[in-house]
């Protein structure tokens, strides 16, 4: 059998922020899917609420500039 391994920057469980969020609420990541372009695209979830994203669109820190600016 041949096993090909993927790299990806998040694991599972691990607490992110949307970039693109105005309220950067922490979400949590629940799996990681590789599409047919190999592509990595994460399941999270925010209270009930579960989204998929790319890579580029996650971040491990909070920005705080977003939530400053949105006042």
């Amino acid at each position: 059998m041949h096993r090909t391994s993927f790299d990806h920057k998040f694991k599972c469980f691990d607490i992110v922020y949307l970039l693109h969020d105005p309220d950067q609420l922490p979400r949590q990541v629940l799996g990681v899917i590789y599409d047919s372009q190999r592509m990595v695209q994460y399941q999270l979830i925010c209270g009930t609420q579960f989204t998929f994203h790319y890579e580029a669109e996650i971040s491990k820190v909070r920005n705080s500039v977003d939530i400053l600016g949105s006042n």
